[in-house]
């Protein structure tokens, strides 16, 4: 049962979502207001409420009150799209209540840029549904906060750190099962996920494999996943991405040894970003080498969305463009 009235994006959502899971989903108000609908639902058992914002709480008791006075069992876990008290999780009555987003009622509004030079405000049908909106990324991160590049995730021996990147394992553990959503629906436009077909490969580190997870959650089954170490791609982009003589100073590492089991299926390489190009074009030389063939490519940021110098077979996708190329090594 849900109440998306301030949100259509949020009832496609919800829609799309019951129908691929063949879940029953009624908007509250048709509920209240149809009597077969309320026996079809009695039947079903408990339902699970959605709304897209809760605020002083009163819309919330109003709808939980009046499914009550009908005789529909509610479960016992609420979700919400934009919570207005501050908390993420709180509790109303005994009803556990998650929201996705969470910002005080009444504090300021994220400064908007194309206000202060009195620009034409962008429409939010502008950016793609499966793209990041640049509003919904500032506010992301304004809620994660910033961080130097981790020193151990820098490529040195390509390019210079970022001084200054969003706060990636925050960003994504506040906020990651949306990403995960706005990458699965890329996904989903990209490649058929009713095969088991494909597998993931990325850069071992905990980034991309806390992505990779969340990925993963949302599919009806298990794909195998490559985790490749990052000092092992150093290696072989300081040999010309040449891999032979790379595989064979490894011997039968554990990653290695999850390649035998991807004959004949293809390859996602997920990245958290793209700064340069280099981390992409290695990780495709490595699939070449293993005869390996890579559909996709999908980072959640491409700081170099210009840059075509990978010369790559297979689309390059990003979540969100953001124009921040690394500084090369000279």
């Amino acid at each position: 049962m849900y109440d998306a009235a301030a949100s259509t994006e949020l009832k496609n959502a919800i829609r799309a979502f019951s129908e691929s899971k063949s879940i029953i989903a009624e908007r509250i108000t048709d509920a209240v207001t149809n009597v077969q609908l309320q026996k079809d639902i009695r039947k079903s058992g408990e339902c699970t409420l959605i709304l897209d914002v809760v605020d002083t709480g009163m819309t919330l008791d109003k709808h939980i009150q009046s499914l009550k006075a009908l005789g529909i069992i509610i479960s016992p876990k609420i979700l919400v799209a934009i919570s207005k008290n501050g908390a993420r999780d709180f509790k109303y009555e005994h009803f556990d209540v998650h929201a996705f987003l969470s910002r005080r009622s009444g504090s300021e509004p994220f400064p908007c840029e194309q206000d202060k030079l009195e620009l034409a405000p962008t429409p939010e049908s502008y950016e793609p549904f499966e793209k990041i909106r640049t509003y919904d990324m500032l506010s992301m991160i304004e809620a994660s906060g910033w961080e130097a590049e981790p020193t151990e995730e820098v490529p040195d021996n390509v390019g210079k750190g970022y001084p200054i990147v969003p706060k990636f394992s925050k960003l994504l553990s506040e906020f990651g099962d949306w990403i995960a959503f706005k990458a699965h629906i890329m996904l989903k436009r990209i490649h058929p996920l009713d095969s088991f077909d494909w597998f993931i490969v990325h850069v071992d580190d905990a980034d991309s494999a806390a992505f990779a997870d969340l990925l993963q959650n949302l599919l009806d089954y298990k794909v195998k996943v490559v985790k490749i170490p990052r000092d092992i791609i150093k290696k072989a982009q300081d040999r010309g991405n040449e891999w032979e003589e790379v595989l064979k100073g490894v011997g039968k590492e554990d990653w290695v040894g999850r390649f035998e089991a991807t004959t004949g299926i293809k390859a996602l390489i997920l990245d958290i970003f793209n700064g340069s190009g280099n981390t992409m074009q290695s990780l495709a030389k490595l699939l070449e080498h293993l005869r390996i063939e890579p559909f996709a490519y999908i980072s959640l940021v491409d700081f170099d969305p210009e840059n075509k110098k990978p010369q790559i077979e297979f689309p390059r996708y990003s979540l969100y463009d953001w124009y921040n190329p690394r500084q090369l090594n000279d």
